[in-house]
């Protein structure tokens, strides 16, 4: 699709929808980041839209109409319509259910979301979030790029708001405890695939993980907690180490051949491992050595995102994604229509275990 094109497009969603996300258009029109925000810059300069961090929202959008008796921002979209800010690291992969189950209720609400994207970058994060209040933003919903005991910084942020904010797919720490937060309970979700092993005879299990990750970290303590009733001596924590985003190449075969090799010569017969990617990698190369699955080995996958689409077809934990959008967004909209200062909510939604044929008793 031609510039001209592209842009003719960029109009049409800007008048439809309010708002684009530079993420969103990059998927919808199979054009690269770069391009789209230089489409974005044009329409800019010509007066069409205006640019946000992560997108652009029309220029001539009319102004969002309150919920009590404040006059509305003259900034923000769109056909009279409240507006909550969104900040997660990505729109895709995990995130792209949880958005969904968020923009389901707020579509029910007769609210607006607005999306912003850090791409893991802290500063990008707190800029988007100052952003958003400036345009005037009814309330935040926001996924921090570091939990609170790495870095704070964000959730200092939030708990200085004038607005309402809620923390989605973290946890708060007793010095932000005064913020709402909503989250899946990876702990249990890691406890439900450690029993099921151990259900199914299994004492020497791994854990494959990408380390220092928000979700790898409540797995690993999990996994601690099991460390009693597994073989101590065939067991262990199996850490994948990733490029960073800027690299051109992610071996992700590379690691799944290395983590398979250090699963055999541990003599592990079964994994939990983290996240589906890594997972489905590690599935084809032991098929390809020979490994029977779930004869010689069992796997379960952390995450559900494309586990059934594995060869064989995987177990896996299932966090509940869509439910940890809606219920997020039911707070927000409650802590909007109150105005008043509730007691904080910390929400926690158990996974489910969804069996499909990839565990199967241990070969003593």
């Amino acid at each position: 699709m031609r510039s001209r094109e592209r842009r003719e497009v960029i109009m049409r969603l800007l008048r439809e929808e309010g708002s684009v996300t530079v993420a969103d258009l990059a998927e919808r029109l199979e054009a690269s980041p770069v391009s789209i925000r230089r489409d974005l810059a044009d329409l800019a300069d010509q007066g069409h839209a205006r640019r946000v961090h992560g997108g652009a929202v029309a220029a001539e959008a009319p102004p969002v109409a309150p919920l009590g008796a404040e006059p509305p921002h003259p900034h923000l979209p769109h056909r009279n319509q409240p507006v909550i800010g969104v900040v997660v690291p990505t729109p895709g992969y995990y995130f792209a259910r949880v958005l969904d189950g968020a923009r389901l209720a707020a579509r029910a609400a007769g609210v607006r979301l607005v999306l912003a994207v850090s791409d893991y970058d802290g500063e990008r994060e707190r800029a988007q979030i100052r952003s958003l209040v400036e345009v005037g933003a009814r309330a935040l919903i926001v996924t921090p790029v570091a939990t609170p005991t790495t870095d704070p910084t964000t959730y200092d942020l939030l708990a200085g708001l004038d607005i309402p904010a809620v923390v989605m797919e973290r946890p708060v720490d007793d010095a932000h405890h005064m913020l709402d937060c909503v989250r899946s309970d990876h702990g249990l979700g890691a406890r439900l695939a450690f029993r099921h092993l151990l259900a199914a005879g299994h004492e020497s299990v791994a854990l494959i993980t990408r380390p220092a990750t928000a979700t790898s970290r409540w797995l690993e303590a999990s996994f601690d907690e099991f460390a009693d009733q597994f073989d101590q001596t065939r067991s262990g924590i199996i850490s994948v180490a990733v490029n960073d985003a800027t690299a051109q190449y992610d071996p992700v075969e590379e690691r799944a051949e290395a983590a398979l090799t250090q699963c055999l010569e541990m003599g592990a017969t079964a994994v939990l491992i983290h996240p589906d990617v890594e997972a489905i990698s590690f599935a084809e190369q032991a098929r390809d050595r020979g490994v029977d699955i779930p004869g010689s080995l069992s796997i379960v996958a952390y995450d559900d995102e494309f586990a059934g689409m594995a060869d064989p077809p995987l177990d896996a934990i299932s966090p509940p994604k869509d439910s940890v959008g809606s219920v997020t967004m039911s707070i927000c909209l409650e802590r909007i229509r109150t105005g008043a200062r509730a007691a904080p909510a910390h929400v926690t939604l158990p996974p489910q275990l969804l069996t499909r044929g990839s565990v199967g008793p241990t070969v003593r």
